[in-house]
């Protein structure tokens, strides 16, 4: 009975498409745990918005002068996944793995009957823990789909050497395949520096002189060259214009070499040892830290399994050497676009981004080194726990983005709630808050979230952060920026005059500054554009009323401490006393806290002006620090209410 579920396992694992329902598996213990609680990052917000705005076909001139491919991918991502978050993960998730799958498809092609080989590499690269925004799904969707056409053009142009019959055929596919990945993203024109290694690699197994092999492998590439020469001389000649701007024969020098060195150790050594370190887990609980073992225990066992059932490679050396080939060359040119425009690849966000394509390579050279390592069930517990941790990496990795999700969303429900409406041309002046957004990026949901309805035209609202706009240490402030900005197709008009002052450091509550009567003393930078807020926007008749997009909207939010807060704070400023009472009664009766102290101050002044001061007592009291805002606090009761006992 073993013995036949164990040859029925066999028999399973060594099937030709045993490795494509592998990687599906392991692509969604990695990247799919999470995926309920993700939305919208850093430059999903802007193509999003143009979806929101122009519908689908909107998305076509996205990118259109620099990357005129790219329109498609986004077009087919709207068409699939509209507005929902999720969906768009799904989606780029989807191209993720038919990256890998393609890869497998290429190597099968280079090393036929090297099954285990080829199934280390393609595992690792999928979970290659070096390229960490495979959550920021609508922006990177666009660099990610290239994975697939460019497999797929190695792929075709290894097949075209071997064929007999469909040569040219093949070749002319492997060439448009090409030409779609460098027109989709500028991420892969390194890595198409490896096709002629990949072509020198088949033909060097027929022609043993080097010097043969090597012309006969350029002159099999030459149609490839003058198709990367072509492309990128267009590049070359829109990137004063468009995007990135070519700036390496500035700096061809010997600082350029070591900066490139320490890339390409970020990208092996640096990428692969993040998967040792849990500082992420540190902030979350028990559940969230059995998930995590879960996902690399079951992915690492999993894995460990599937590789042992796999059928041995025989130990060729000439074989071997390839990986070894094919591996380095793939990381010495990987990171080539961004050196030529002057980006630094780093493992932090955003910079990150920038190691997708060094992921190829990464992977070749740790399954190859890992290959030199005896006995073979070494080798197989070693990968597996690779497998395993990186699976698991990915899943702090998004725990990350779901923090920021949840930020992000609080924020813009307690906005609207504490300025339910906003008049046109207003900037808001906050300090950096989200995680995985820029206040560039934000200004789409802002105006989403209060002029739902626009199609074109000027844009009514943008944000502003003040360190990252005027600088952190005696911020000076650009006034230009708030009479005209362009954004995206659009600009925004406004005055300085017209500026909302924001505060917002979570968990504690977004506070919109009051010059006048401050909750709280806020910190620099923002300390010194508080002069310029106008609170008295909120209350000015406008038509920008918000609506929050349903992602945002939430059915539980209007019983979160903070809603009782933003509710009780707009009614301080309107001077509704009764109002902040009954809503201090409901907070306070249904167990809520203030998560700093500053928000205790609406409720204190309401039940003060309206007599109730053991009530006003008690809650000032009860702060686990009083800090001298309270005496404050009770100095402007003490002014403004009737003398009594």
């Amino acid at each position: 009975m073993l013995t036949r579920l164990l040859n029925t396992l066999k028999k399973i694992a060594r099937s030709p498409y045993s490795l494509y329902a592998a990687i599906v598996v392991i692509g969604i213990a990695a990247y799919a745990a999470h995926i309920p609680e993700l939305g919208f990052y850093w430059d999903d917000w802007p193509w999003v918005w143009s979806l929101h705005i122009n519908g689908a076909q909107g998305m076509f001139k996205i990118d259109e002068y620099h990357r005129p491919l790219t329109g498609i991918v986004l077009y087919l991502g709207g068409l699939f996944a509209g507005e929902s978050p999720a969906l768009w993960q799904v989606y780029t998730l989807a191209l993720r793995l038919l990256g890998a799958a393609a890869l497998a498809w290429m190597l099968n092609i280079l090393w036929q009957n090297k099954r285990q080989r080829i199934a280390w590499v393609v595992t690792l690269f999928l979970i290659y823990p070096g390229f960490n925004q495979q959550f920021v799904a609508v922006n990177n969707s666009r660099h990610i789909f290239p994975l697939v056409t460019f497999f797929l053009s190695l792929g075709f142009t290894l097949k075209s050497l071997q064929a007999e019959k469909n040569r040219p055929r093949h070749a002319v596919i492997a060439l448009l395949l090409s030409l779609t990945t460098m027109l989709t993203s500028e991420y892969f024109y390194g890595l198409e520096l490896i096709r002629p290694v990949l072509i020198w690699l088949l033909v060097r197994r027929k022609e043993k002189d080097l010097r043969a092999s090597l012309l006969s492998a350029l002159k099999a590439w030459l149609p490839y060259a003058l198709l990367i020469v072509a492309v990128f001389g267009w590049r070359y000649s829109i990137s004063t214009q468009r995007n990135y701007s070519i700036t390496i024969f500035e700096r061809l020098d010997k600082q350029l070499i070591a900066n490139a060195a320490q890339d390409l150790w970020i990208a092996t050594i640096g990428a692969w040892g993040s998967i040792f370190n849990w500082d992420i887990l540190a902030d979350y609980s028990g559940r969230i830290h059995l998930l995590y073992w879960a996902v690399v225990i079951a992915t690492a066992s999993g894995t460990l399994i599937y590789f042992g059932l796999i059928q041995q490679d025989d130990a060729e050396n000439n074989s071997r050497i390839e990986i070894w080939i094919l591996g380095v060359s793939a990381l010495a040119v990987s990171l080539i676009p961004f050196w030529v425009t002057g980006l630094d690849p780093k493992l932090g966000f955003p910079e990150d981004r920038l190691l997708l394509p060094a992921a190829l390579g990464a992977s070749l050279l740790l399954a190859a080194l890992i290959d030199l390592l005896k006995p073979h069930a070494l080798k197989l517990i070693l990968l597996a726990g690779f497998v395993g941790l990186a699976a698991g990496s990915q899943n702090q990795n998004a725990l990350v983005y779901r923090s920021a999700w949840a930020s992000t969303g609080s924020f813009f429900q307690q906005l609207s709630t504490r300025a339910p409406s906003l008049p046109a041309n207003t900037t808001l002046l906050s300090n950096q808050f989200a995680e995985r957004s820029t206040d560039n990026s934000l200004i789409a949901p802002l105006n989403w979230t209060y002029a739902p309805n626009f199609t074109d035209g000027t844009i009514p609202l943008q944000i502003l952060y003040v360190d990252l706009r005027f600088g952190r240490d005696n911020p000076t402030i650009d006034e230009d920026l708030f009479r005209s900005k362009a954004y995206m197709n659009y600009i925004f008009e406004g005055s300085l005059a017209q500026t909302l002052v924001l505060f917002y450091e979570p968990p504690a509550c977004l506070q919109l500054v009051d010059p006048q009567n401050p909750l709280r003393k806020i910190p620099a930078p923002v300390d010194a554009v508080v002069q310029y807020a106008n609170p008295k926007l909120v209350l000015a008749e406008s038509d920008l009323n918000a609506t929050l997009p349903t992602f945002f909207a939430d059915s539980n939010v209007s019983k979160t401490w903070c809603a009782y807060f933003q509710q009780a704070d707009l009614a301080r400023q309107r001077g509704d006393w009764e109002t902040i009472a009954q809503l201090g009664d409901e907070a306070f009766g249904a167990g809520k806290t203030p998560n700093h102290p500053s928000e205790r101050i609406p409720f204190i002044e309401g039940y003060a002006h309206l007599g109730v001061w053991e009530k006003a007592l008690k809650i000032t009291q009860e702060a686990p620090k009083r800090e001298g805002m309270f005496c404050a606090v009770w100095a402007r009761i003490q002014a403004d209410t009737p003398a009594s006992t």
